[in-house]
């Protein structure tokens, strides 16, 4: 019944059928998207199949101009219900964002990765891209790096030249060099505070234990925390207080 036309109003719902092409909503949305009134038009079944056009509960000749219309005029309603029932997409929030960024920034250093061992596997200067990895890795921003800490080298204690904001991994954690100086097996990130601040969020990203930061390492914005049992998420950047000290610098998560 390829072409098969159907203009129908019964209980409160309109069906158009053109071909293959169909139309269905309720009466209010219909006249919305048609601009008709349907005045006096409470009930109606137009077919051309069985060439039957039924208006009220009577029958009345067949065919309608009217009705004929309305059934060529299909693509336009489909067209206005569409838009009509559009719902642009949810501006997505800052974590998100945050996310999608280190997402990406990650892609791009595994393609580093990737060339790296290529350029070993075939006997390639490999000097060039591991001082491009290094470059990549200067630029990343610390909200984007806390999401990747994976992507950074472990900590080494064996007289390695490290420059101030230099990130680095120690058993698990990230850590920000603040300040140049060369590596010490006894100058590790937890035993020598006054080169290395701590990131403190997980690795995972699941929220620890709020720890007291200093001011090189407060906690930033989306930053969450557990303190006494409950689930805090920072306001603020650098924060350096404890929910129960400054309240409005913390939100209550509930899961």
């Amino acid at each position: 019944m390829q072409n098969m036309k159907v203009f129908q109003i019964t209980k409160g719902e309109v069906l158009i059928i053109n071909g293959d092409k169909q139309y269905t909503n309720t009466v209010e949305n219909f006249k919305i998207d048609s601009g008709l009134t349907l005045e006096n038009l409470n009930e109606v079944i137009y077919d051309s199949y069985q060439e039957c056009c039924v208006v009220n509960k009577e029958f009345q000749d067949y065919p309608n101009a009217d009705f004929d219309g309305y059934i060529a005029s299909v693509d336009k309603y489909i067209a206005a219900k569409t838009k009509r029932e559009y719902v642009p997409p949810a501006e997505p929030t800052a974590e998100e964002k945050l996310q999608q960024q280190a997402a990406e920034t990650k892609s791009k250093l595994m393609e580093q990765k990737d060339t790296l061992l290529m350029a070993m596997l075939t006997g390639t200067d490999t000097a060039p891209v591991v001082a491009n990895y290094a470059v990549m890795l200067t630029a990343v921003d610390d909200s984007v790096a806390e999401k990747i800490p994976e992507m950074f080298p472990a900590w080494d204690g064996n007289g390695k030249q490290y420059k101030k904001d230099d990130r680095v991994q120690y058993e698990g954690v990230l850590y920000k060099v603040l300040q140049d100086h060369t590596s010490q097996q006894t100058w590790t990130p937890l035993d020598a505070p006054s080169l290395f601040a701590k990131v403190l969020t997980s690795m995972t990203g699941e929220p620890q234990e709020w720890e007291q930061p200093d001011s090189t390492n407060g906690y930033k914005v989306g930053d969450r925390v557990i303190f006494n049992g409950k689930i805090y998420e920072s306001t603020v950047d650098n924060n350096v207080w404890s929910p129960g000290a400054y309240p409005v610098g913390w939100k209550e998560i509930i899961e």
